[in-house]
């Protein structure tokens, strides 16, 4: 992004110039500093006061803000890994029955052995 851009290269300049003999000297001066605190302090009140704003503006026309979309995908991704959880458990559980289901099966009504031609069926 253009602003991106601009930024670094503010960012850059106002480095290179802070590192330079001027820089530091004016860096030394009170007032100069006591003003850059404020200005900082400054930028996070309105900071807050632009949150609470949207804060207000949301809840009175009923949007969604980004930290409740976030609450939310938190919530949904917590919900996938219990489902995921749950069908996995269900899973053991289904194996589980059916090695039971196989363990408890009725033996066959002749003791297990096979029958031969000569064998006679009995009622």
């Amino acid at each position: 992004m253009p602003s991106d851009r601009l930024k670094k290269m503010l960012f850059d300049a106002a480095t290179k110039f802070m590192s330079s003999e001027r820089g530091m000297k004016l860096m030394q001066n009170p007032k100069l500093m006591q003003t850059v605190a404020k200005l900082f302090e400054l930028r996070g009140q309105m900071k807050s006061n632009v949150e609470g704003s949207m804060k207000k503006v949301h809840a009175a026309f009923g949007l969604v803000s980004a930290e409740d979309l976030n609450g939310l995908r938190r919530v949904m991704k917590e919900l996938e890994l219990r489902l995921n959880d749950l069908k996995s458990q269900t899973d053991d559980l289904e194996a589980s029955l059916v090695r039971l289901e196989t363990l408890r099966a009725p033996a066959p009504k002749n003791g297990g052995k096979r029958r031969g031609r000569g064998d006679k069926l009995e009622a």
